[in-house]
């Protein structure tokens, strides 16, 4: 299988990659802590992630 690899990112873009990650971490913390599950997309249908599995990296 070949690797894939990422395109080379403006200042901008890495910028928003960055700002992107942050709001995500964000409400998965904030999910957690509230204690409601997260819904995500996963094999083609909606998922529910309940808080106690909920990873944040």
């Amino acid at each position: 299988m070949k690797k894939k690899t990422r395109p080379m990112l403006t200042p901008f873009g890495k910028n928003a990659e960055k700002a992107l990650k942050n709001a995500v971490k964000r409400v998965l913390l904030e999910h957690k802590f509230k204690k409601i599950p997260i819904a995500i997309w996963k094999n083609g249908k909606v998922q529910m992630i309940p808080p106690n599995k909920i990873r944040i990296r």
